[in-house]
C-alpha cells in the first residue's frame, strides 16, 4: 500500500510540474518553506509528509542534484549563482579536522568525516510562480525550484534556526527566465 501512496505522490508532483498553469501571472517568484517532518522525532505532526514518501522524495531530489541531472545553485535570496561541482560534493561528503583540548595546554588534531544525512532535511523551501484565473476562480502554481533545509542548533537541545543547503531547479529552462 505504501508504494502505491508514493507512486501517487510522485505522479501528482510530476503532473503539477508538467501542467501549464492557467490564468494571469500574479507573482513571478515567491519563496516559502514547508515543514516536511523529522523522522527522528518521537512525535509526528499530522501535517508532515508520510515517512516513506518523504524519504523517497528527498533521496530522489538529492540524487538528481548530486549527479547533475538537475542544476544546483547557491542558497542566496537575491543572486542566482550555479554551485561548483566540487563544493556540492563537499556538502555531500567531506573529511574535516578540529583541535581538541587535551588539558594542560595540549591540543590534538582530530579528523572526522561528515555525510549529508537525508533525514536531517526537515523543511523544503519552494520557489514558485503563482497564477490566478478570475473567470474560473482557480489558483495555480508552478514550482521552479526546491531548497532542502536542515536545522541548526544553538546547543544540544535548542534549535537556532534553519539553513538552506542549495536550490535545485526542477526545469533548467525556467532558470534562464529568471536571470
Amino acid at each position: 500500500m505504501k508504494s502505491y501512496q508514493f507512486l501517487f505522490f510522485v505522479a501528482f508532483f510530476m503532473a503539477c510540474q508538467a501542467e501549464k498553469p492557467s490564468g494571469a501571472l500574479i507573482h513571478e517568484q515567491i519563496d516559502y518553506w514547508v515543514d516536511i517532518g523529522n523522522p527522528t522525532s518521537s512525535t509526528q505532526d499530522h501535517n508532515w509528509m508520510d515517512v516513506s514518501n518523504r524519504k523517497n522524495l528527498i533521496e530522489s531530489l538529492l540524487s538528481k542534484a548530486r549527479s547533475g541531472a538537475l542544476p544546483v545553485y547557491y542558497y542566496m535570496d537575491d543572486t542566482l549563482m550555479e554551485m561548483e561541482r566540487s563544493y556540492l560534493e563537499y556538502l555531500f561528503h567531506h573529511v574535516d579536522s578540529e583541535f581538541v583540548d587535551l588539558g594542560n595546554g595540549e591540543f590534538q588534531i582530530v579528523e572526522y568525516e561528515e555525510e549529508l544525512n537525508p533525514e536531517a532535511i526537515v523543511r523544503l523551501k519552494f520557489r514558485e510562480k503563482w497564477y490566478w484565473d478570475e473567470g474560473s476562480n482557480t489558483f495555480s502554481k508552478k514550482v521552479i525550484a526546491i531548497c532542502p533545509m536542515i536545522e541548526r542548533y544553538k546547543n544540544v537541545n535548542e534549535v537556532l534556526g534553519y539553513s538552506g543547503l542549495f536550490w535545485i531547479y526542477l526545469d533548467p529552462a525556467l532558470k534562464h527566465q529568471l536571470e
